[in-house]
């Protein structure tokens, strides 16, 4: 039988970054590779409000991406 098979997890932070001509919010994306993805939701946004505390972009949203293998 299959399962899955945890590869990599991901923490992405997306920022404001200010407004298009025609008014549409344009975002800024940074990534963080491999971290640990037994993290709880509040260490993840924990940490998220510390990384963009050092912005002077305002986040608009935080995200762990998990790649899993099926084996």
């Amino acid at each position: 039988m299959a399962s899955y098979q945890l590869k990599n997890a991901n923490f992405r932070l997306i920022y404001d970054d200010g407004l298009t001509e025609d008014g549409k919010v344009k975002r800024h994306t940074k990534s963080y590779p491999s971290i640990d993805a037994s993290a709880s939701a509040d260490q993840m946004y924990q940490a998220a409000v510390t990384i963009s505390s050092l912005s002077e972009k305002a986040l608009l949203q935080a995200e762990k991406q998990e790649v899993e293998e099926i084996i």
